[in-house]
Parts: structure tokens; C-alpha cells; sequence
């Protein structure tokens, strides 16, 4: 046990939400989700137009910059999206290898 409390005190994620904090996390949220998106494309489409509009070289690498920064992270939230970590249950289950392998076993 003081082994367990030694890896808690060398640990530096000692403010970790609760199951229920996490559990609201991943509420669906419709509204929400779309409002995001709408938001990126938004930023990415306006971050366009201004570096066209004032065509300046300086302008144009923040805006380049900018854009790559939105396209990150809407690319990232389509990942997990993709894995669906969005939702309470994700699509792939993890596999328990030790009854894999007692399964193998009892078929020799």
C-alpha cells in the first residue's frame, strides 16, 4: 500500500476529474459539435479572406499560421471523432488476451 501512495505523490496529475466530471464530458451534444464546426470553418474561410483582401506577405504568414492552427484542431476533433471518444461507448472494445489465450488452449 505505501508503494501505491509513493507512485500517487511522484505523480504530477494529482487534480484529475471524477468519473462523473468525465462522464458529462462525454454527453452528446449536438448543438454544441455544430457550433464548433461552424466556428472552425468560420475562422478558416475569414482567415482567407483577409490575407487576400490586405495582400500583404507579413499578413499572409499569420494567416497561414492561424490556418494551420484551425485545421489541426478540426482535424484532431474529426479523429476522435472517427473513434468515437465523443460518446460514452466507443466502437472498439478491448481485447482480454488472457481469454484469447485460454480460449487457444482449450481448442489443442
Amino acid at each position: 500500500m505505501t508503494e501505491v501512495n509513493h507512485l500517487r505523490e511522484a505523480c504530477p496529475n494529482t487534480n484529475l476529474p471524477s468519473a462523473a466530471e468525465i462522464a458529462k464530458l462525454r454527453e452528446w451534444k449536438p448543438r454544441l459539435y455544430i457550433a464548433y464546426s461552424v466556428l472552425n470553418i468560420g475562422a478558416f474561410v475569414g482567415l482567407a479572406w483577409i490575407g487576400a483582401v490586405l495582400d500583404q506577405p507579413l499578413v499572409y504568414c499569420v494567416c497561414w499560421l492561424s490556418q494551420s492552427a484551425v485545421l489541426i484542431g478540426f482535424s484532431n476533433a474529426a479523429h476522435e471523432c472517427t473513434h468515437d471518444l465523443f460518446t460514452a461507448v466507443g466502437k472498439v472494445e478491448p481485447v482480454d488476451r488472457q481469454s484469447m489465450d485460454d480460449a487457444a488452449l482449450t481448442e489443442l
